[in-house]
């Protein structure tokens, strides 16, 4: 079954998977259909019988009083055709009543009512007139009225049980097309539950491919299965796969080679420099000073790059796996030193403060993001401003954030400092010019921690604020 949908393209299975999604659907409105037609005809059929039943009674009652009138009127004239007409009614009456005692369920108003008809013909047609006692056959006709009237009654009950019994049917019918319904509809939503997740599961595994792929997972072979478009899809990107995992491997030996490459030469150029700023070839003049002051300047800043790019071809291709204690305010302030030191007219203020002292992490990527953090919060606040270092654990994660009381950043440069040599507007301060990776380097520092990142910028300065997954249940 699997191969065969796999030979279907992913429309088509997305088709297939509607039809039957409402299939069930369809089967209970074509049953709740033919339930209604059954119950339409039977409703005809009822409407019918009682017209029958209303027709006959008021036929009867019709008849029983042209009954009683030529009866009435033979024993006060003593025609024969009055007695004619009496026979005549009665003939006309017995098959009303006989189909109104098929109708009826017990059917004895109208045993007792043909009974007392008979009583009255045989009185009525006595060879001697004479002979007719007309206070039986008043008592009769009598008797035969009420007869006609619990007939009415009868026929009313009749009707009433048809109406009642047709009440229950549609009570049932209803009951049934609930219950048909009740579960039809988990019947569907289970069908499109389980056609959604055949139909789009290979689409998950290409965008979860497609998403490995834009994280630099290049290492994962891709594979995917489905529809005959979402595999060719998939060979596709196995291929782009295999292109950047192969652009990427030159790209890493190319920045490996290149740095060193060019740390020799800067290893040269910075001894040659001492060399002469120590005045070792011979005394230098004013102008030779500055001169060599631009070279050094220069020579640090081309180190620093060199460094830079090192430590983010290090950081973005896995190269840091260390777990150990780090001791949080001797590692700040080293570098609070040493950026003072790399800017002796600096009046800035420090703040560092945070428990525990120590958390377990790995110690060369926390140096990196604290390096880069501080030296971005100390080069970007003004002369007197203030630089604040703070840190806790909250529940399951400990926080670190890095405050200064600098210019602020836009929300366009927000959205953009973490990619590698974007630098913003803002002038930064200090004898080494920016190189633009340094958030770079902390966000992939903090991924490889496991961590995120939380930026807050305004006009009065900018806060970033780390949070990273607890290593260890215990700190001192």
């Amino acid at each position: 079954m699997t191969r065969l949908l796999d030979r279907l393209t992913l429309t088509r299975q997305w088709v297939l998977a509607t039809l039957l999604a409402v299939l069930p659907l369809v089967i209970a409105v074509l049953y709740a259909a033919n339930y209604l037609a059954l119950q339409a005809q039977t409703q005809r059929h009822m409407v019918a019988s009682i017209g029958d039943l209303n027709e006959l009674d008021t036929s009867i009652i019709s008849q029983m009083s042209s009954i009683e009138r030529s009866a009435r009127q033979y024993l006060l004239l003593r025609n024969p055709r009055f007695l004619e007409l009496f026979h005549q009614h009665v003939e006309s009456v017995q098959p009303a009543l006989r189909r109104l005692g098929d109708e009826l369920q017990n059917g004895e108003s109208v045993a007792t009512l043909q009974q007392v008809l008979l009583i009255l013909t045989t009185e009525l047609s006595r060879p001697d007139p004479e002979q007719i006692v007309q206070e039986g056959i008043l008592a009769n006709l009598q008797q035969a009225n009420t007869l006609v009237g619990s007939l009415s009654l009868e026929v009313d009950e009749r009707v009433q049980a048809m109406l009642d019994e047709r009440d229950l049917q549609f009570e049932q019918v209803m009951r049934h097309l609930m219950l048909i319904g009740i579960f039809a509809l988990p019947g569907t939503l289970l069908l499109v539950v389980l056609s959604s997740v055949t139909v789009t599961r290979p689409v998950r595994r290409l965008v979860n491919a497609i998403h490995r792929l834009g994280h630099g997972h290049w290492q994962d072979p891709i594979q995917i299965s489905g529809p005959a478009d979402l595999r060719s899809l998939g060979a596709s990107l196995e291929w782009m796969r295999n292109r950047l995992e192969a652009t990427e491997k030159q790209k890493q030996a190319f920045t490996r080679h290149i740095t060193h490459e060019l740390k020799t030469p800067l290893a040269a150029i910075v001894e040659a420099g001492a060399l002469l700023r120590d005045e070792v070839p011979g005394p230098a003049n004013r102008d030779q000073q500055q001169v060599l002051g631009i070279l050094m300047s220069s020579a640090d800043s081309l180190h620093a790059l060199i460094q830079q790019l090192l430590n983010y071809n290090a950081v973005a291709h896995g190269m840091l796996d260390a777990d150990a204690e780090v001791d949080l305010p001797e590692m700040c302030d080293r570098i609070r030193t040493k950026l003072m030191d790399s800017r002796p007219s600096s009046r800035c203020q420090w703040s560092i403060s945070g428990t525990p002292d120590t958390v377990r992490s790995d110690p060369q990527a926390l140096e990196m993001i604290l390096s880069n953090l501080l030296s971005n919060a100390h080069d970007f606040t003004p002369e007197s401003g203030r630089v604040a270092v703070t840190w806790g654990v909250e529940a399951e994660t400990w926080w670190l954030c890095v405050a200064d009381t600098g210019p602020g950043m836009t929300e366009e440069e927000r959205e953009n400092i973490f990619k590698p040599f974007f630098q913003g507007k803002a002038r930064r301060r200090g004898p080494l010019q920016g190189t633009g990776l340094g958030l770079a380097i902390v966000q992939e520092c903090v991924a490889h921690l496991h961590g995120k990142i939380e930026v807050e910028s305004s006009p009065k300065g900018s806060a970033f604020t780390l949070r990273f997954p607890l290593r260890s249940e215990t700190y001192q």
